[in-house]
């Protein structure tokens, strides 16, 4: 099966930085989301996204309690449905590469 190469960066969101991979047209309207179980990570999903991302974009990036584990900054308590939303709106904005 056909791979496409991944960009790795980070995304900020409510002031919590969480890895990124994503692969496909960064411009595109719709993606494929992938989401980790606990454990794991957004590497999780690597193989699966290179197979996708020659024909649609693909993001993985780490849930928040899998992000702050090896950093200093606190988690809230809880993300809001603002956070949440702003959140929405960064990935659909094709921002979060």
């Amino acid at each position: 099966m056909e791979r496409a190469p991944l960009r790795q960066t980070d995304i900020t969101i409510a002031g919590i930085r969480s890895p990124l991979i994503e692969g496909g047209k960064a411009s595109a309207e719709e993606a494929v989301v992938f989401v980790h179980g606990n454990p794991g990570s957004s590497r999780d999903w690597e193989e699966l996204a290179a197979q996708v991302s020659p024909f649609a974009r693909a993001v993985a990036l780490d849930m928040p309690a899998e992000a702050t584990r090896s950093s200093s900054l606190a988690l809230p308590e809880r993300l809001d449905t603002q956070t949440r939303k702003d959140e929405s709106e960064v990935c659909q904005d094709a921002t979060c590469g």
